[in-house]
């Protein structure tokens, strides 16, 4: 059993359980939303960015991203207790579907740091039944000083069992 930061609990089994009941946080409060949020909005960062990562030019933002992703991880990032993350254009257009700013372009540098390093806050199985279960991975990240929360959507297939 372990505490929300990660080292082990010094409550009993029953203790350990009681916290986490709705009763609980009816009464006391939600304590693990709110260390959650203390988490996210404190100055732990996963990753430390200039602002100046991936400058625009000829090359698209898509080739140099793949390109630094295979050249610095191998195209794939380890998650301890979870796994192999493929990292690839797949990935990376998903992420352009939803929108592109220097900040988000700064902030692909980030991906792999908070895939290892972040908190799953969010999982859901076989999400909208196409077959593939998804975890959000989130962690405090600083791009040109300033704090931002880092999300990562990763998305395992059912059907090869690989992470992307």
């Amino acid at each position: 059993m372990k505490a929300p930061n990660g080292k082990p609990t010094r409550l009993n089994e029953r203790q350990w359980l009681q916290v986490r009941t709705d009763k609980f946080k009816k009464w006391f409060g939600d304590w693990e939303l709110a260390e959650q949020a203390e988490y996210l909005l404190g100055n732990n960062y996963a990753s430390i960015l200039t602002g100046n990562e991936f400058q625009k030019d000829e090359t698209p933002l898509t080739e140099k991203v793949v390109k630094y992703y295979l050249d610095k991880y191998n195209g794939r990032i380890e998650r301890d207790n979870f796994g192999t993350v493929i990292l690839d254009k797949n990935g990376v257009n998903d992420s352009l579907s939803h929108g592109i700013g220097r900040t988000k372009a700064s902030a692909f540098m980030a991906v792999p740091n908070i895939i290892q390093k972040g908190r799953i806050i969010d999982k859901k199985e076989n999400w909208k039944d196409r077959g593939k279960d998804t975890y959000v991975i989130s962690a405090p990240v600083k791009i040109g000083g300033n704090g931002y929360v880092g999300i990562v959507v990763v998305t395992k297939s059912k059907i090869n069992n690989a992470n992307q």
